[in-house]
């Protein structure tokens, strides 16, 4: 249920039971993103080969996203930032149905 795409999960589930701001959520479940990846890339280290000018690029490019979405969490409201990312998560549910049919 928490595999790829989980992580959309865990930010509704932690600001409704746990109480938690939308900010420390959204940081507390990038964390637990970024250590499963860690985990998931370490136990392939040995296992396949590595396109490192594309890891790099994508690393810059989360790097710079996140920079980016922390500058931006500052001076939007909290109620905003909830419903665009139940529109994020709406659309991406859409797409994800759309490409499957």
């Amino acid at each position: 249920m928490l595999g790829v795409g989980g992580g959309f999960l865990i930010v509704p589930a932690l600001t409704l039971f746990s109480g938690l701001p939308i900010e420390k959520a959204v940081g507390t479940s990038l964390f637990i993103i970024s250590l499963q990846s860690l985990a998931g890339s370490i136990g392939y280290l040995g296992h396949v080969a590595v396109d490192v000018p594309v890891v790099t690029q994508l690393a810059a490019a989360m790097a710079l996203g996140s920079i980016g979405g922390g500058l931006l969490s500052r001076r939007l409201p909290a109620a905003l930032l909830r419903r665009l990312f139940a529109g994020l998560l709406l659309g991406v549910a859409l797409f994800m149905l759309l490409r499957n049919l």
